[in-house]
């Protein structure tokens, strides 16, 4: 352990930056499913992000936004929804890789459409975003996928 330990610290710091997994949908799927908080999983985009406030001390940026979209039948994503949701940005300060300018999300999420997990709180909705996962899945292809998943057709744990 000590050896390892005396490697990190000797490896310059991009080779000790941050390393992520591919991300994967029906992995996703099981990490919200099994969660003690409720999810929906929709299909949608945010509105521009707006009222930010920037919690140096916790290290996070909160912003509003409307999410629009559907969520699923049987079929496909075609319920229409529409919520307003607080975006919980943790910025990840002083992790090597990982680090968000606070103002970044707020240029790049808004008109993203793709599959999102919504946590059900007494308030509202929220989402929180985490190292080496997307807050919107822009990948078509996961779509039928997370439809297998939420109908409990064919989503194998991995």
């Amino acid at each position: 352990m000590r050896g390892l330990l005396l490697l990190l610290l000797a490896l310059p710091a991009p080779a000790a930056a941050l390393s992520c997994l591919p991300w994967d949908i029906r992995a996703a799927y099981w990490r919200h499913a099994d969660a003690a908080e409720t999810y929906v999983l929709a299909l949608g985009r945010f509105s521009a992000l707006r009222e930010p406030f920037h919690d140096r001390a916790k290290d996070v940026v909160i912003w509003q936004a409307t999410f629009t979209g559907h969520r699923a039948s049987a079929r496909a994503f075609d319920r229409p929804f529409t919520a307003e949701v607080t975006i919980e940005d943790r910025l990840f300060t002083g992790i090597a890789g990982g680090e968000r300018l606070p103002g970044e999300l707020a240029r790049g999420l808004p008109g993203l459409t793709g599959l999102v997990f919504l946590r059900q709180t007494p308030g509202g909705y929220v989402v929180t975003t985490a190292l080496c996962e997307p807050v919107v899945d822009t990948d078509p292809t996961h779509v039928r996928p997370a439809l297998d998943c939420l109908n409990r057709r064919s989503c194998p744990r991995r």
